[in-house]
């Protein structure tokens, strides 16, 4: 079958005017009743209504504008188009309306205003081939074919005030048809039921460690940039993780979630979580119950990759140097990543199973941290020192130098609210591995500032992608401690230890904990979030299922009842019974 995606062509004719009144959209042009293909809005804008991330202010140093609000462009558009709306008789508009190919599409057109017009006041310009306007219903009937995929905006002409709008239908490719026809020109397929689509193109090996050329055309721009895949345990899915490196004379850029001019992109797998929402859900809490965090910024996106439907992705910041930059601090800090529980900040090991209950001590501080930035390079010399000198005073200071000294070592409110985040959504993962700790030996004066990473083990989910929902009624106070000979979760960060005991910083950070709770992340907050992004992926999560449900749930060995709809009701009662438990713990 032949491959037809033709490049968008202007439409709608000048001569229009006399169809009554005045067109003022700005220099249309093209025959009247011609088609047009799919067309991209331009570069970088927003415009789908499947993006969320949530930004906040510049980190607890320096002001600098880690991107914007979340909402803060789409919703200047949306009171923009408010006012042009109030500012009409008509406002004709119709959609948007989402399709696969193969399916029926019935779209109605009608006035933005209350002003109620019979079809036949509309016209509508470069209809889609095989599309019709029926005028007795004001509305558009078309089943798009196989070779149809992408997004239409139809000029729409309400006849008697002149006035323009548009039609917005969205076709999305039928991957698992035996008769599909590949994407050919991903210039004009910006979207899937309103997510971003990313059409990425690289011969990537399952390598961690080198970058290859890429290609991605995103929302109709072209980068040429680098990818590479990411990851431990997801190098073994068959969707993996991926880093997307751009050039800095041409950094990625995505107005709505806040990732503007971005050097580097993760593109995190959701093979592992079939809620689809819990990597955003948990940076969206992070984010929200401090802006001085280091905030993530995230949103879902849609892959293509090698021109092939790869699935729905989380896309968020890359926890990096740069990330650190954006809030304020400098390119000469060193970063360390947490990347297994060796890094509790004790002198021993995190050994498990241990049957003899033995603390075996560490030959280094520095056992299980990796070094992603900073001089002397990881391997070097004097490479772990800062990292080294921070686990010795954790470890080994005694109470009254801890007391003096670790409000000048380490950023406080940093660390209480990593307390209080990982054990209120239960991110086992990141009660010690998963941190990214980061320190300027050139400003030792500045305390230690952290992020965090790795939320597939978080809202009701172990990391081997199993219910828990036994746990949710499980105290922080024995997440922090678990009484069991020393074992479980003692070893597992021993700075939470020492702050949860003390007599003064013990109490504030319970203090805290009821506070954000009530507040700042109270449960109406983390639910809004919940159900808006549930609202945004639901139609791009079951379309991912379709090719990546079976083989998740093989290799988790989860019932065929595992699936989108019934993990999305899952996730939706635990953090209610979550929340409504910490409300009884921390009034």
């Amino acid at each position: 079958m032949q491959q037809r995606r033709s490049r968008p062509v202007a439409a709608l004719a000048l001569g229009l005017i006399a169809c009554g009144g005045t067109i003022d959209s700005g220099g249309v042009s093209g025959g009247a009743g011609g088609t047009r293909a799919p067309r991209p809005p331009a570069a970088g804008t927003g415009g789908a209504s499947g993006l969320s991330g949530t930004a906040g202010a510049a980190g607890r140093q320096g002001s600098v504008d880690a991107g914007p609000t979340v909402g803060g462009a789409g919703t200047s558009g949306a009171d923009a188009a408010a006012a042009d709306v109030m500012a009409s008789k008509c406002a004709p508009t119709g959609g948007p309306v989402w399709v696969e190919e193969g399916r029926p599409v019935m779209a109605v057109v009608s006035c933005a205003t209350a002003m109620k017009l019979p079809g036949t006041a509309f016209q509508l310009m470069n209809l889609p081939p095989g599309a019709a306007y029926d005028a007795a219903t004001a509305t558009v009937t078309w089943t798009p074919k196989l070779d149809q995929g992408g997004v239409y905006l139809i000029d729409i002409l309400a006849v008697p005030f002149g006035e323009m709008g548009q039609l917005k239908i969205g076709v999305a490719d039928k991957f698992d048809d035996p008769m599909n026809i590949p994407i050919a020109d991903p210039v004009t397929y910006t979207e899937e039921f309103g997510l971003p689509v990313a059409h990425l193109t690289t011969d990537i090996k399952i390598n961690r460690v080198d970058y290859l050329p890429a290609t991605m055309v995103y929302r109709g721009k072209t980068y040429k940039m680098e990818a590479k895949y990411r990851g431990a345990s997801s190098l073994g899915y068959p969707k993996k993780n991926f880093t997307l490196r751009f050039d800095k004379n041409d950094k990625f850029s995505d107005v709505p979630s806040g990732l503007v001019k971005r050097h580097k992109i993760a593109l995190i797998t959701t093979f592992d979580d079939n809620s689809y929402v819990r990597y955003r859900l948990a940076f969206d809490v992070w984010n929200k119950m401090d802006p001085m965090n280091i905030q993530v910024r995230q949103m879902s996106v849609v892959l293509f990759l090698n021109g092939k439907y790869h699935g729905l992705y989380s896309a968020s910041d890359k926890i990096d140097g740069n990330l650190f930059q954006l809030h304020g601090y400098s390119d000469t800090g060193n970063l360390f990543m947490a990347i297994d529980h060796n890094t509790n900040l004790a002198t021993w090991r995190y050994d498990e199973p241990n049957p003899q209950n033995e603390k075996i001590l560490k030959k280094s501080m520095a056992e299980g941290f990796e070094k992603k930035e900073g001089l002397p390079l990881m391997g070097q010399a004097g490479a772990m020192d800062d990292i080294i000198k921070l686990g010795n005073f954790v470890a080994k200071s005694d109470n009254a130098t801890f007391t003096a000294e670790i409000a000048k070592t380490v950023n406080m409110q940093d660390h209480y609210n990593w307390i209080i985040y990982a054990t209120a959504i239960e991110a086992m993962d990141t009660l010690g591995k998963n941190a990214l700790h980061y320190h300027d030996p050139m400003k030792p004066a500045e305390p230690w500032r952290l992020s965090l990473w790795d939320f597939n083990e978080a809202f009701g989910q172990n990391w081997r992608a199993q219910p828990k929902p036994n746990l949710t009624l499980t105290d922080p106070a024995e997440i922090i401690y678990v009484a069991t000979g020393g074992q479980g979760y003692t070893n597992r960060n021993w700075l939470w230890r020492r702050l949860w005991n003390h007599a003064t910083f013990g109490p504030e950070v319970r203090a805290r904990y009821g506070k954000l709770i009530r507040n700042e992340i109270k449960l109406d907050v983390v639910l809004a979030s919940f159900e808006q992004m549930v609202k945004e992926t639901a139609d791009g999560a079951r379309r991912d299922e379709r090719k990546w449900g079976a083989m998740f749930r093989a290799y988790y060995t989860r019932p065929p009842t595992a699936t989108y709809d019934a993990e999305v009701t899952y996730v939706r009662q635990w953090i209610k019974d979550r929340w409504g438990f910490l409300a009884t713990k921390y009034p």
